[in-house]
């Protein structure tokens, strides 16, 4: 049961996630991506999120969340929605580079993203949370520096060596 309940969280998470995770697609990606897919062309990195938003289906997917959801996960998501809903920047995400999209956001989805990893099977997880953004933020630590971001908080983990000698290349 509980192997069934993760499986269904890992489903909705990826699918509440996904208009917040394309804000961090560069827009040569973007640009990319139009050509190549038809539900994207015809609209702007911003539009296309806004609409996501907006959709039965991830009204309800956000929904479905909060009822499977753990508190940390739902909690964490509550703040990143309001966050998001409540800026002058709603809306415009801005491009990839981390210095266009407002820090606050991107702390919020770093909190977010942390309690979905706890949630999922990784409840002792040692990363904190501006590490969850480092996979999709290459300048991560110097737009908080610009940001005036304390050294303290931005203390990244230690990432540890690959044990496998076959995949260091």
């Amino acid at each position: 049961m509980e192997q069934q309940m993760r499986a269904d969280r890992v489903q909705v998470y990826r699918d509440v996630l996904e208009p917040f995770l394309l804000m961090f697609t560069p827009d040569t990606v973007w640009k990319r991506e139009i050509e190549n897919n038809s539900a994207y062309q015809n609209k702007s990195k911003e539009d296309f999120i806004q609409d996501k938003m907006l959709s039965v289906h991830w009204t309800t997917q956000a929904m479905h969340m909060a009822l499977i959801g753990s508190d940390e996960v739902v909690s964490a998501f509550i703040n990143l929605l309001s966050y998001a809903r409540n800026t002058p920047e709603q809306g415009q995400a801005g491009s990839a580079d981390s210095q266009e999209l407002p820090v606050e956001l991107m702390r919020h989805m770093a909190i977010f993203l942390r309690e979905v990893r706890r949630s999922t099977g990784n409840e002792d997880t040692a990363l904190r949370h501006w590490d969850m953004l480092r996979v999709v933020v290459t300048d991560l630590v110097p737009a908080l520096e610009t940001a005036g971001i304390s050294p303290d908080e931005i203390k990244l983990s230690r990432t540890r060596p690959l044990k496998d000698s076959k995949l260091r290349h």
